[in-house]
């Protein structure tokens, strides 16, 4: 039955790759430098924010790891249990590994986090991929992760 769940979610999730609609608003993309400007203003309250894919960690974030798989959706939902507490904290998922339209790792986390009623879901907009929207730019990364 888990398998058969996860063909339909992995279906789902390819009609949207393969058709360019994607399940969040304009509205819910979160941009960079707005981000990096929260994360440096010791006042602003931050959000939490959740690596979905391979990359390393922005400054900040939690590392889920990639949901683009059964198992790694597996893990990522017992992750984000841990958060689930406050529905109405603004959350930032990003990935990185490859141009946001074609990324197998962040509709299955948006979908998940708002299937869990999740309010506040917010995608780093990441047009490119991590290093040229974000690394290349200076802005802040993990400095305990290397590359």
């Amino acid at each position: 039955m888990k398998n058969f769940l996860f063909a339909i979610l992995v279906f789902t999730i390819s009609s949207f790759t393969l058709t360019g609609v994607n399940p969040w608003t304009a509205e819910q993309l979160y941009d960079p430098a707005a981000l990096v400007k929260v994360i440096k203003d010791p006042k602003a309250p931050k959000p939490l924010i959740l690596n979905t894919g391979t990359m390393r960690n922005i400054k900040g974030a939690v590392k889920l790891g990639p949901v683009s798989d059964y198992d790694g959706l597996k893990q990522f939902k017992a992750g984000v249990v841990k958060f689930a507490g406050d529905k109405n904290k603004e959350v930032v998922i990003y990935c990185g590994c490859c141009k946001m339209d074609h990324c197998p790792n962040v509709e299955p986390a948006y979908t998940h986090l708002q299937s869990l009623g999740f309010k506040k879901v917010k995608i780093l907009n990441l047009q490119e991929d991590l290093i040229f929207d974000w690394v290349n730019k200076g802005y802040p990364m993990d400095a305990k992760q290397p590359f």
